[in-house]
């Protein structure tokens, strides 16, 4: 669904974006009219062909993210691994050794948390160990944060780092797990637009165009812009 949202978001920003632009370039309307809808089906064309070329390739980064995060962190373990031909044992399906570095896989659909590097610390620790680096999807701001404050010296392997990486050395996997696409809902969009939490957003927004409406020029377009926006509000606070 997010996906959904992005597309449609993506290109009513250009859209806006040409119109913008073609209404200060042109004076005749019918002119900017025509530039906006040109411009913006070469967007579409070109985006299209690129989406299109960039499907063929088999493997894309987010293919494979998928299929480590659903095999765990000792399938990534296994595969980086191969990376090192000196490489130790894997211990607990969580780490393996390589010279004075502990390897250790913290890979899942989210990014790496701050447990994960206390985890690997532990291990580190235990194992006599100075230097760690974490394989994960991506970390988190306070992951990243306690990592320079424990004493050792702690990295992150992100998956833009191992899909890089793996091909060069000719060990990317077969993939066998492939995400499907989701499917358009209204509802779900309905949903995700009409969640309690935006109530805030949306109430903030309706009272300062509001408030602008007092003394701007525009006056019509502020006052049914926040009247629209204090509606989402109202929409949102009634919701069971």
């Amino acid at each position: 669904m997010s996906k959904v949202i992005d597309y449609l978001a993506l290109r009513l920003s250009v859209l806006g974006l040409l119109f913008v632009w073609s209404v200060y370039l042109f004076d005749e309307f019918m002119n900017a009219l025509l530039f906006t809808a040109t411009g913006f089906v070469l967007f579409v064309i070109i985006s299209e062909i690129a989406k299109r070329a960039s499907s063929k390739t088999k493997y894309k980064r987010e293919k494979l993210e998928f299929q480590m995060a659903v095999l765990g962190s000792g399938y990534t373990l296994g595969i980086y691994k191969q990376l090192f031909p000196s490489a130790s044992e894997t211990y607990d399906g969580k780490c393996f050794t390589s010279g004075d570095t502990l390897y250790f896989s913290a890979y899942k659909f989210f990014a790496c948390s701050v447990e994960d590097v206390c985890q690997a610390f532990r291990l580190a620790k235990a194992k006599g160990f100075e230097k760690i680096v974490v394989l994960c999807k991506s970390a988190d701001r306070g992951a990243v944060k306690l990592s320079g404050s424990l004493g050792v010296k702690i990295s992150f392997e992100k998956s833009r780092d191992i899909y890089k990486k793996l091909p060069k050395a000719s060990l990317v996997p077969e993939l066998t797990f492939e995400k499907k696409p989701e499917k358009f809902s209204l509802s779900d969009v309905l949903e995700l637009v009409f969640q309690k939490q935006n109530i805030r957003y949306y109430l903030v927004t309706g009272l300062m165009l509001t408030l602008i409406s007092l003394v701007s020029p525009a006056k019509t377009y502020y006052i049914v812009v926040g009247t629209f926006s204090l509606a989402m509000a109202l929409i949102c606070a009634l919701r069971r």
